[in-house]
């Protein structure tokens, strides 16, 4: 079963040890709600949807994005140290440098559906 731990305002939160927090970027100047990425076929599949992704460029708007996602790395061995996933844009922050490429295998959705799983534990 996936793990996915979630904090918004006052809710308690556990970290786990590693894993990937995943900030959901929503509220401006507030706290955004966040969850994690900790078990094995969640990681296996996030590192599926950012294998081989097509190279792009920053957006102009890059400033003003939609909403997204800001994965932050926590121990996971061989995984980038932030990602931003935005309005089909995947950045990839690696050794002080930014990479872009393409959301083609619709990351942004699949993070969508594990933070409505999360909302919905979080809410039982």
């Amino acid at each position: 079963m996936p793990t996915l731990l979630i904090v918004a305002g006052a809710t308690a939160y556990q970290k786990s040890d590693t894993g990937i927090k995943v900030h959901v970027l929503v509220n401006l100047g507030e706290e955004n709600p966040a969850f994690e990425l900790t078990s094995r076929a969640e990681l296996v599949e996030l590192r599926r949807r950012l294998k081989d992704l097509p190279q792009s460029y920053p957006r102009a708007d890059e400033m003003s994005r939609p909403a997204g996602y800001l994965l932050e790395n926590h121990g996971v061995p061989g995984f980038p140290q932030q990602i931003e996933v935005s309005g089909g844009i995947v950045c990839i922050y690696l050794n002080g440098q930014r990479q872009y490429f393409s959301d083609a295998k619709k990351l942004q959705a699949w993070l969508d559906t594990r933070f409505q799983l999360a909302v919905r534990k979080e809410r039982k």
